[in-house]
């Protein structure tokens, strides 16, 4: 059996942000935001060779249990990016700096997308990156400027870890892993016959300002619920601009842009046909 107390290695190490993100690099080979199956491996035999211990098939297996124990915060198996942060710790707290401590509803999302996204392009560009992260490291403290220099290297770490295809701007898919949205709040009404009482918690969910009308960040975000239902991908902004204009054009029965409650009804209506 290995002897626990030796597993110092998961302490808390403190590192600088670059040795962080070399760490994540090493592990991180195929680049699909995990640490997982292989990659895992890999890094428990190194994780128990600098605790002093013999590398052997028992160890790694004891090293798994107690590691995965401390670090897999949600159990899957595998470690994203905030749970490695977890043992190897990043100056300045780096990464949960970019970490809301509540998730998102797909509204607050959307609206956050739409503030950052200027040019509308669909993208979060280099430039819009950086006034987001100026505003993000901002929020919490009494600081009302952060340095040139601090956002270039935060942007040139964000997009290293988080841009997946490499083409140095953020899409909705990227900037959700940044961003941890809650579940599909349509997920619950799967399967069942919905009433009235149902339509109205609906509603209410989106219609986040209370006006009437779901419309702008709110649609948006139903639209990417209502994607969500059918696909395990995040949809681009292309994508859930065009749903939006399509399902306008079907239930906007007076043709202002917006959802009103019996649109609404119509929208699920057609859904369960």
């Amino acid at each position: 059996m290995a002897d626990k107390s030796k597993l110092s290695f998961c302490g808390g190490m403190k590192v600088t942000a670059d040795e962080f993100y070399n760490c994540w690099t090493k592990y991180d080979k195929d680049g699909n935001g995990f640490i997982d199956a292989g990659e895992l491996n890999a890094l428990l035999e190194d994780m128990v060779k600098a605790s002093g211990l013999e590398s052997s098939s028992n160890v790694l297996a004891e090293a798994r249990a107690y590691y995965m124990g401390l670090l897999d915060e949600n159990q899957d198996g595998k470690l994203d990016v905030n749970e490695l942060a977890k043992l190897l710790v990043p100056e300045e707290n780096f990464l949960l700096t970019f970490r809301l401590k509540e998730k998102l509803s797909s509204v607050d999302f959307m609206q956050i997308w739409r503030k950052y996204d200027t040019d509308k392009n669909g993208y979060i560009d280099k430039g819009e990156l950086r006034n987001f992260l100026h505003d993000l490291l901002t929020r919490d403290s009494g600081e009302k400027v952060v340095s040139v220099q601090s956002l270039q290297e935060y942007q040139e770490n964000i997009l290293q870890i988080y841009d997946k295809n490499k083409d140095g701007r953020l899409e909705i898919s990227e900037l959700v892993g940044l961003l941890p949205v809650e579940e599909n709040f349509l997920a619950k009404f799967e399967g069942i016959e919905l009433s009235s009482e149902d339509f109205d918690e609906i509603f209410a969910h989106y219609d986040q300002d209370e006006s009437g009308s779901i419309e702008g960040a709110e649609l948006e975000g139903l639209m990417k619920d209502c994607i969500q239902r059918n696909s395990t991908s995040e949809p681009n902004y292309a994508d859930l601009k065009e749903k939006a204009k399509t399902i306008l054009e079907l239930i906007d029965v007076n043709k202002d842009g917006k959802i009103q409650k019996d649109e609404l009804k119509m929208l699920f209506k057609m859904g369960s046909n």
